[in-house]
């Protein structure tokens, strides 16, 4: 997404769903959004999917950005900036 910080080393939008997953910080927040998504959806008389470890693989390849390019419309626009700041302050881990 453009208009997100991405520092280097550092998680962002523009990473994959799977190289966060692979961080114990990375999976609290997937975590986090996924039960927040919950809670908006039902508060809308929605229900959400349940999101199965299977599916979190199969999606393990797409990018955040484009995750979130899915629900932008029912997420306030300072809310997607939030996230890339927690992301942010995340490390990647360094390649061997």
């Amino acid at each position: 997404m453009k208009g997100y910080p991405a520092p280097e080393g550092r998680f962002s939008l523009d990473d994959r769903l799977g190289e966060l997953m692979a961080v114990p910080e990375g999976r609290e927040i997937v975590k986090r959004v996924l039960c927040e998504a919950e809670r908006r959806l039902s508060a809308q008389g929605k229900r959400m999917p349940k999101v199965s470890g299977v599916m979190l693989k199969m999606a393990s390849g797409t990018r955040l950005s484009r995750i979130v390019e899915r629900f932008a419309y029912s997420v306030p626009e300072e809310e997607i900036f939030k996230l890339n700041e927690e992301l942010n302050k995340i490390e990647k881990p360094r390649k061997k």
